[in-house]
């Protein structure tokens, strides 16, 4: 379903360009437009044309040229992206799943959806997080807490720090099969609005399969210390005392999305 006018709240701009070198062999930074007006000068007369008397006309031609260079921005090579997938039926287009129109949901398809998106519980702490840490700053406010809970906020905060540096967990659902889920782990640098923009809003998700839940699977949507397990080889211990840690965790921190979903590379979203 192609949009002309398209107002964005996030673009996978790095993304963008390595799909657009992929299927267009070339990107560039910066374009030139040409504008030519011609105007045509007519001119009618008689004559001897050789051969015989007779009428003629003749067209003489001017005009002018205008040369026009910017810059190529993300929302234009994101639209040439949208326009080449859309001529070789590159993506589909889903407003509603079923159990038959799930099937065709694979790793490494392209899928256009629209729906409504909602951010993790972890995030929605993360941002009380932060109101309350500048409350603490404040001469007099200070005194509300202990050292103790200083502290804590404190870590809880830095926590939460390591995950939204990893990206951030959001869910997306269509409207009328909110059962299917679909996870996008988004780059906060690329997001064009305000996370509250996002919310109780219809838009459109443009992504890349990443992959598809299997039956009774679970994902779990916060888990700011993957790096390390894949950084890391722990031994037994460590991993038990790193299960340990995440089972103290608030249940908000312990968020899962269940089969039917699949986790996705989201590319664009906009309404």
């Amino acid at each position: 379903m192609s949009t002309m006018l398209r107002e964005y709240l996030y673009l996978n701009t790095n993304l963008i360009t390595d799909f657009l070198v992929s299927v267009d062999e070339y990107d560039f930074d910066e374009a030139t437009l040409l504008e030519k007006t011609e105007k045509a000068n007519v001119s009618t007369g008689k004559g001897n044309l050789g051969i015989g008397s007779g009428e003629f006309q003749r067209n003489n031609l001017s005009g002018s040229e205008i040369q026009k260079t910017g810059k190529v921005t993300s929302q234009s090579k994101f639209n040439r992206l949208y326009k080449i997938l859309e001529k070789e039926q590159g993506f589909d287009f889903y407003e509603h799943f079923t159990k038959e129109s799930w099937k065709n949901v694979k790793r490494n398809t392209i899928l256009e959806l629209e729906g409504k998106i909602s951010f993790s519980k972890a995030s929605k702490i993360a941002e009380s997080l932060t109101e309350l840490k500048k409350m603490t700053q404040i001469p007099g406010l200070d005194a509300f807490l202990n050292e103790e809970e200083s502290e804590a906020i404190e870590g809880l905060g830095q926590f939460i720090d390591m995950q939204e540096q990893n990206k951030l967990p959001v869910i997306f659902t269509t409207l009328k099969s909110p059962e299917y889920k679909f996870v996008a782990y988004v780059n906060p640098e690329d997001l064009r609005k305000n996370k509250e923009d996002f919310l109780n809003e219809e838009i459109t998700l443009f992504c890349k399969v990443k992959r598809v839940l299997d039956e009774g699977e679970e994902l779990s949507l916060f888990n700011p210390l993957s790096n390390i397990d894949e950084t890391f080889k722990l031994n037994r211990e460590q991993r038990r005392k790193q299960k340990k840690n995440k089972d103290e965790l608030p249940p908000e921190f312990k968020e899962k999305v269940k089969a039917p979903a699949a986790e996705v590379t989201p590319i664009a979203i906009y309404r």
